[in-house]
């Protein structure tokens, strides 16, 4: 254990030197959240109700869109497939340690870093807001989320390594990764609520894992996720990420006989 609280450290002294870059990030998503909130107002100037929305509903959907991404986003896709690539992985295989766990370490210690930052500026902006719209939070309702929004990240990050991993055979990764990005704005929530969207295609959708990282914790802090609902999406999340874990490993474990034989 102590071997992967030096990489924990180590990781987190690296991560400090984005503070400014990470700032940044948070004023984006603040102009991109007030965009949204234009963009609805207009939209509720003719209608009362969209979908089971009314507007105090909405902006608190996109108020708590990008908080619950500041605990479930992940970027080993955009990291580890170069270091596959390059060959930068060879020395870590001599190494005691999982280099899949050093990843998730190293995200982590950079998620630290990010919410020191994030969250004090979303908290008082979620102050100004409650006051101004008139959102009311229910505390138990963001604790389980919360708790959600543990295992959402692990999903996020089993898909992401899962990804990463065919670096061993693709040149090209990064396209891979972008595309993720793209189905998590469309199928995980990121950019509108998926229960607004026709049955048909909410049927589709929530056959696929990506509402579990922004959809399912932000449904959850709004307290529209009933206890019998919550049991059944948390097992299918459990799932997924089971699923995903062992083609993973499987991944990993045909990517390194590869690897070995161009002796990279």
């Amino acid at each position: 254990m102590k071997k992967y609280w030096y990489i924990f450290k180590a990781n987190l002294s690296a991560s400090l030197e984005y503070r400014g870059a990470l700032l940044a990030w948070t004023l984006v998503e603040l102009v991109s959240l007030t965009s949204a909130i234009f963009v609805w107002s207009a939209v509720f100037r003719s209608n009362s109700n969209v979908g089971g929305y009314d507007f105090t509903k909405i902006v608190t959907y996109y108020l708590l869109v990008p908080i619950i991404g500041g605990f479930t986003a992940i970027y080993v896709s955009d990291h580890l497939p170069r270091r596959i690539k390059d060959g930068d992985i060879s020395a870590d295989l001599m190494k005691p340690f999982s280099i899949a766990i050093a990843s998730l370490l190293g995200q982590f210690s950079y998620k630290v870093t990010q919410l020191t930052i994030k969250l004090p500026i979303y908290i008082f902006v979620g102050y100004i807001f409650s006051v101004v719209f008139k959102i009311q939070f229910n505390i138990s309702y963001l604790l389980l989320a919360l708790f959600a929004c543990v295992f959402a990240y692990i999903l996020h990050f089993s898909i992401d390594i899962f990804i990463s991993y065919f670096a061993f055979w693709l040149d090209d990764v990064w396209s891979l990764s972008h595309l993720k990005s793209i189905i998590l704005m469309v199928l995980g929530g990121l950019s509108f609520p998926l229960d607004l969207l026709p049955k048909n295609l909410q049927t589709l959708f929530n056959v696929l894992p990506f509402r579990f990282i922004y959809y399912f914790p932000v449904k959850v802090a709004l307290g529209s996720v009933s206890a019998p609902m919550f049991i059944s999406e948390f097992t299918q999340l459990i799932a997924w990420i089971i699923g995903f874990l062992i083609t993973g490993q499987i991944l990993w474990r045909l990517g390194l006989k590869k690897y070995g034989a161009y002796g990279n």
